[in-house]
C-alpha cells in the first residue's frame, strides 16, 4: 500500500522532474523558456479535476495559480501534437509508478507464475480529431454525440504481482484482437484472461505454444471437435441443463487447427438469459442483421 509521503513524492517526481525531461524528449520543449513541460502538465491535470470541460480562459487561470503567465492565445498555440506526445508519456510515466497494486493473495492463482489480464476502453473524441484518432463510426450506445473520432486505451494488469502495462493507445476503431500486447509474449506457465473481443483461434495457438494457459470465452459460431478431434461436435447437446450447473468437456477447437482444450460452461438464470437475448437482438437490429439461432441458444450458458 502507498502512504500519503510516497504517494506525494512520487507525483512531485512525474509531475516535475520527470515531466521536464519528457518535455525535451518528445519535443513539446526545445528550449528553455518560462513555460516549462511541468507547468504544462500539471495545469492541464489540476485545470481539468476542477472543470471536467475547461475553456482556455480556465486553464490560464490555473497557470496563473503557479506563477506563469500565459495569454488565451498562447496557450491555444501549445496544443500540438508533440503536446499529446508529451502527454502520453506522462501518463505512462505516472500509471507505472502509482497504479501498480498489492498483488491478490488467492490460493488457486499461485499455480500460475503470472496472472495477466488484458482490457481496453474507448474515449469518444471530437469530430475534428477523426483523421488522427478514427473511430467506428455512428453513435456510440448510452453516450452523447459521435464515435467518428475516439481514441482506445489498452492495458494488462498483472494480478500475481499487482504490475500494470499500459494504457497504450490506438484509434478507437482499432478491434481488441489487434491490441498492441498482441506480440508482447507472456511468460511460460502463467494465465491469461480476457473477454470475448480478444478471442481468435490463432491467438489461442500462439498461447499455447508459448506454454502459457488462457482463459477465454468463444464466439458462437466456433467449431468443435472430439477430444481426438475428429467428430464434429454438437455443443448445445453436451452443456449443462440445470441453473447453476458447472460442466468441464474435454474437445478440440478450430475448424482446421484443432486445438485440444477444456470448455468450462456454467448454465446462467432465467433473468440473465433474458436479458443476454434482448442485447443480442438490439445490436442485431442496429446492424441491420438477424439473430442466428446458435446465438439465440448459447444465450442461455457462460463459457
Amino acid at each position: 500500500m502507498i502512504s500519503v509521503t510516497q504517494m506525494e513524492e512520487i507525483l512531485r517526481e512525474c509531475l516535475e522532474t520527470h515531466a521536464n525531461s519528457k518535455a525535451r524528449e518528445t519535443g513539446f520543449i526545445q528550449r528553455e523558456r518560462n513555460f516549462s513541460g511541468a507547468d504544462f502538465v500539471q495545469m492541464m491535470a489540476f485545470g481539468h479535476l476542477a472543470h471536467p470541460q475547461s475553456t482556455l480562459d480556465q486553464l490560464t487561470q490555473v497557470a496563473q495559480l503557479q506563477d506563469v503567465q500565459i495569454s488565451r492565445a498562447g496557450l491555444q498555440q501549445r496544443f500540438t501534437e508533440s503536446a499529446a506526445t508529451f502527454l502520453q508519456a506522462v501518463l505512462e510515466d505516472l500509471v507505472e509508478h502509482v497504479l501498480a497494486t498489492e498483488p491478490v493473495e488467492v490460493a488457486l492463482l499461485k499455480r500460475f507464475t503470472h496472472v495477466i489480464l488484458e482490457d481496453s476502453s474507448s474515449i469518444i473524441l471530437p469530430a475534428a480529431l477523426e483523421e488522427r484518432w478514427p473511430g467506428c463510426g455512428g453513435n456510440a450506445e448510452g453516450a452523447p454525440g459521435n464515435t467518428e473520432a475516439s481514441i482506445k486505451l489498452h492495458v494488462r494488469w498483472d494480478v500475481s504481482t499487482g504490475a500494470l502495462w499500459g494504457p497504450r493507445l490506438t484509434a478507437g476503431r482499432v478491434s481488441d484482437q489487434s491490441s498492441p500486447f498482441k506480440e508482447d509474449p507472456l511468460p511460460a506457465k502463467s494465465l491469461y484472461v480476457a473477454d470475448l473481443g480478444y478471442f481468435s483461434v490463432q491467438r489461442l495457438v500462439q498461447l499455447q505454444q508459448q506454454k502459457t494457459f488462457f482463459c477465454l470465452r468463444p464466439k458462437s459460431n466456433t467449431v468443435f471437435w472430439d477430444p481426438h478431434g475428429k467428430k464434429r461436435l454438437s455443443l448445445l447437446n453436451r452443456l449443462p441443463r440445470k441453473e447453476g450447473q458447472t460442466k468441464v468437456i474435454r474437445m478440440c477447437l478450430g475448424e482446421k487447427q484443432r486445438l485440444a482444450l477444456r470448455l468450462i460452461a456454467v448454465r446462467v438464470p432465467a433473468e440473465v438469459i433474458e436479458q443476454r437475448r434482448k442485447q443480442l437482438e438490439e445490436k442485431a437490429c442496429k446492424h441491420g442483421r438477424v439473430v442466428t439461432e446458435q446465438q439465440w441458444e448459447m444465450a442461455q450458458w457462460t463459457c
